[in-house]
């Protein structure tokens, strides 16, 4: 890959983008007027904080928000009554994590550090191994052999590294192949690489209120580029339009987007900037990237679902009973479009 420098952002620089974008200063409240409900006002910020100090603020984030629409009393125990505390993020939302990580600061997060193979447990591989591979062991050869972390040579180095996440070479090599494949695809494509390095605020976080309750809502956005569009990176198994259409609904990224449009039009005064998803794909292996513009009518169908749930959210909360809106409801199942149609094509 080219020497390509991602661009430093310094405090001059940033509130030169704060003007042209026409946001307030962090921590600055500003109002908005509220096209919804004008008996609400609404109020947003920008807000300095990452990592745990962002999670433990008390706002509701949209992560928060799909655990009470997934469910109520999943959402009381984890949320509310504290159970998620040290909660370990699933594999897919982790490495998504340590690609946007790589993206933005060329390093792998953690300050990983990659253990010699002689400061590990060593061990003869089976007997199979050899018959399979038809080769005489040498006990030389580091292939004719299986390595863990355990011993006193490795426990002795991870005392000498705390701190630093221990890797082997093989983690090391199944981490930075990918990461470094998906960071060149990125910054080959013309337009995913001016979306994300351009001039631009990068990993931002608003506080901001909810226009149909007045709750405080929070979030953060991987953009907001100088030409007024909201842009968000995802990898995705895989990222054909038809195949991350399905993961938008799946894993709700058009709430998301709404969030980050009100969000952003709140911190502006009053309008909707477009919002873009840059898209990895991970699982060919080949990294390919695409770029979407969220259409309108994903937030048609995002403000319908955010009221609706919302309404539950405020029922439940008035009464203190954390259930589906469901409850006590008899459900008529009906077949799904799918099954209707494959129904219809053996006919």
């Amino acid at each position: 890959m080219s020497s390509f420098t991602v661009p430093e952002i310094d405090r001059d620089e940033e509130l030169r983008l704060l003007n042209v974008l026409g946001f307030p200063d962090f921590d600055e409240p500003v109002e908005c007027p509220n096209p919804h409900d004008s008996t609400i006002p609404l109020t947003a910020r920008l807000i300095r904080c990452h990592g745990d100090d962002y999670h433990s603020r008390p706002e509701l984030s949209h992560s928060q928000f799909c655990k009470f629409m997934d469910e109520p009393e999943l959402f009381k125990a984890k949320i509310l009554d504290g159970e998620d505390h040290g909660k370990v993020d699933p594999v897919h939302f982790a490495f998504g994590k340590q690609v946007e990580h790589f993206l933005f600061h060329d390093e792998i997060p953690g300050d990983p550090v990659v253990i010699p193979l002689h400061k590990m447990s060593r061990r003869k591989r089976s007997s199979k191994w050899f018959i399979d591979h038809e080769v005489e062991y040498d006990v030389d050869n580091d292939d004719h052999h299986s390595f863990a972390k355990a011993g006193k040579p490795y426990d002795d180095f991870c005392r000498s590294h705390q701190g630093r996440v221990i890797m082997t070479p093989k983690e090391y090599e199944d981490m930075i192949v990918p990461l470094d494949g998906i960071r060149d695809n990125v910054r080959e494509h013309s337009k995913s690489k001016a979306l994300l390095y351009g001039d631009s605020l990068r990993h931002i976080a608003i506080a901001f209120t909810c226009p149909f309750s007045g709750i405080e809502l929070r979030c953060q956005l991987d953009n907001v580029s100088r030409q007024k569009s909201i842009n968000d990176y995802k990898t995705a198994a895989q990222n054909d339009e038809w195949h991350f259409a399905a993961d938008f609904y799946k894993w709700r990224y058009h709430i998301q987007a709404c969030w980050y449009r009100e969000a952003v039009r709140q911190l502006n005064g009053g309008d909707n900037w477009p919002v873009n998803y840059i898209v990895s794909e991970k699982s060919s292996k080949c990294w390919v990237v695409e770029v979407f513009h969220v259409d309108d009518e994903w937030f048609d169908i995002a403000f319908d679902e955010w009221q609706y749930h919302l309404r539950h959210f405020k029922t439940c909360l008035e009464s203190n009973v954390w259930k589906r809106p469901s409850h006590n409801k008899v459900i008529n199942l009906k077949p799904p479009v799918y099954v209707t149609r494959q129904n219809k094509m053996k006919k």
